[in-house]
């Protein structure tokens, strides 16, 4: 148990490290939408890490990567349920089409889980960087999808 605890800390080390995100835009979030703010810095820093295990600018490490989106999959579980009618209010970036379009809003939050599941067990039998790319397309594909259709960037 205490090793797992160390790998997963150790994860979030460096999905942590390698994120450029600030916490300024996050400024006044407070509840639910914090919660669903804080999801997305983790989907966002897995991605960042990735593309640099990709990319060989981050050695590559498949129990690292593999942990993290295995954390992306249980996040995106939930996500849907973090958008209650509301808190679309700054500094959320929740777009109206949430609400007006919900059942393909979850649809793509599914199609992530989906992918982060995958790429878990992808990237926990990689022995090199040579699958992180496809694993990183199939994924970022999905948050382009989503973001482009339901995210207001204020």
């Amino acid at each position: 148990m205490l090793k797992k605890f160390g790998l997963i800390a150790a994860t979030l080390s460096a999905t942590l490290a390698i994120s450029v995100t600030t916490t300024t835009a996050h400024d006044g979030a407070t509840g639910i939408v914090k919660e669903r703010m804080e999801s997305m810095e983790h989907v966002a820093g897995t991605m960042k890490l990735l593309s640099k295990m990709a990319s060989g600018e981050v050695a590559f490490d498949g129990k690292t990567a593999s942990l993290a989106t295995k954390e992306v999959a249980k996040n995106m579980s939930t996500f849907p349920k973090q958008f209650p009618e509301g808190s679309d209010k700054h500094p959320s970036e929740a777009g109206p089409a949430i609400w007006t379009n919900n059942a393909e809003f979850v649809a793509i939050a599914k199609q992530l889980e989906g992918a982060a599941t995958k790429a878990t067990k992808t990237l926990a039998g990689a022995s090199d960087n040579s699958v992180v790319a496809g694993v990183l397309g199939d994924m970022g594909k999905t948050c382009k999808a989503c973001h482009s259709k339901f995210r207001v960037k204020r």
